[in-house]
């Protein structure tokens, strides 16, 4: 019988979070690992998104944490290919501004080096469910979604939990409003029905999930005034306002319990097929969000911690139990870590790099990485319960310095960019922060006496260099 996932009357809190599970190898070490992908949408961590899913959270306590694990773009389109290429959005801005979120992810450029391809060809049966890229801009709810996957069920429209619109290879289909209609609920069936089929045919899997939950509609900080021209023009949250946040913190949770009933079930699932020991278990989200930070109602589309910094957990066979690292992770080095796991040789122009030995402690010192880089193309005008959220001079870089002696964010803010190769202009706004002392991000010390010149200059030549690398020329500069 179809699970529902209906956790209303549950008397926990709720949790947002980004999961991410990898199925170890089982016992048979000549058999691959089967992986189980879960990837939350807008989980954030600094919120306390992991709360309510308590039980996905003891499954994960005996795996790895990573502490330090970045997007490289507040915003799901780019972050989501970030993810599936192993590369930086930037390879994919498309020109004229058209795309999904202004990234051209609909030619063979780009889905036929993804990892669900790699996967495909070393044997894999690959299934993804829910929401992969985003509905708009994609073909995926016009064809098979990228080329690897064999078995889907994905969102062809969003900003909803009931009468969704979903295709899988049989055509389009749109769910009603009845409890067995939650959106959830249909992701989580699906996908237990991949997996199950898989393990009873014997066939090492790849199980995307990608829940909606707890983006919108998952049903105050000060104001900044030293910061970029967006945030200048922010007026106070009234009191209207506040409530509706309330009610979305409430509403975010609520949806999270389900992702948690979803997990159990997914575990359950591996149990009674003897495959646990086999199994990789990875949670994460592709990016944080806010609710009244900066007085911005609710949204993501900035680079500070709330948008980018998000949960990563990591369990499996030869993986460290009970262990946090802090050593600094981002998107793109998720695809080529996924890769080795698996066994498989990770693709050249992945621009990411694999932190395979990070966690089975095979070479713990190797990983010298304490740079990442943030993206972001404004979407245009964008309003929230009264607020602008995004805006033609909301296009940023930036760079996050990480390691023992510094904690650094350095931003650049530009107008009116479409391209990708306009960087060279003069950035409209300029910020830098010290979350060391300053870990809400409140104090912009660009310009002035606090200011570390040198370091500023070698953050600027280092962000310029990056920004814009192609495929394995990257390297060069990732670990340095």
């Amino acid at each position: 019988m179809n699970r529902i996932y209906n956790r209303m009357n549950r008397k926990m809190p709720n949790r947002l979070i980004f999961l991410m599970i990898v199925v170890p190898v089982f016992a048979d070490s000549s058999k691959p690992p089967n992986f189980v992908f879960l990837f939350n949408d807008d989980q954030d961590l600094t919120l306390g998104g992991m709360t309510p899913m308590s039980r996905t959270l003891a499954l994960m306590q005996d795996g790895i944490y990573l502490k330090n694990f970045f997007a490289n773009s507040p915003l799901c389109c780019p972050s989501r290919a970030a993810l599936v290429s192993g590369r930086y959005p930037h390879n994919y801005v498309s020109s004229d501004g058209s795309g999904c979120m202004k990234l051209n992810v609909s030619t063979p450029e780009f889905y036929n080096h993804t990892f669900p391809v790699y996967f495909k060809d070393h044997g894999y049966t690959v299934g993804a469910f829910g929401k992969l890229l985003n509905p708009t801009g994609t073909p995926a709810c016009y064809h098979q979604p990228m080329p690897g996957v064999d078995d889907y069920l994905l969102m062809c429209n969003s900003d909803r939990y009931f009468n969704v619109s979903l295709v899988n290879a049989n055509g389009h289909y749109i769910s009603g409003f009845q409890p067995q209609d939650y959106l959830t609920a249909i992701v989580g069936n699906a996908t237990v029905k991949f997996i199950e089929k898989a393990l009873q045919n014997d066939k090492p899997f790849f199980a995307y999930i990608g829940p909606h939950a707890p983006h919108y509609p998952a049903t105050p900080a000060p104001c900044a005034k030293d910061h970029h021209f967006l945030l200048r023009q922010q007026l106070p949250l009234d009191k209207y306002e506040e409530e509706l946040i309330t009610e979305l913190f409430r509403d975010r949770w609520r949806s999270l319990l389900s992702v948690d009933d979803l997990m159990m079930d997914v575990v359950s699932m591996l149990t009674n097929h003897s495959a646990m020991d086999n199994t990789y278990f990875i949670w994460s989200s592709d990016h944080g969000y806010k609710l009244g930070q900066f007085c911005l109602p609710r949204e993501k589309h900035q680079p500070y911690e709330n948008d980018i910094r998000v949960p990563f957990f990591i369990k499996g066979p030869d993986i460290h139990k009970h262990k946090s690292l802090s050593e600094v992770v981002s998107m793109i080095d998720v695809a080529p870590t996924l890769l080795e796991l698996a066994g498989i040789e990770v693709h050249p122009e992945m621009e990411g790099e694999s932190f395979a030995s990070l966690l089975t402690g095979k070479e713990e010192n190797s990983w010298k990485k304490d740079k990442h880089i943030i993206e972001f193309w404004s979407q245009g005008d964008g309003i929230k319960i009264n607020h602008y959220v995004d805006g033609p001079n909301n296009t940023f870089i930036g760079v996050r310095l990480l390691n023992e002696s510094h904690n650094i964010a350095y931003l650049e803010f530009y107008e009116n960019i479409v391209g990708e190769h306009e960087f060279n202009i003069e950035p409209c706004d300029y910020e830098l922060f010290d979350l060391t002392s300053d870990p809400y991000q409140l104090n912009n010390l660009y310009n002035t006496p606090n200011m570390d010149r040198e370091l500023v200059k070698e953050l600027k030549q280092y962000l310029h260099q990056v920004v814009l690398c192609k495929g394995s020329q990257c390297h060069q500069h990732i670990l340095t």
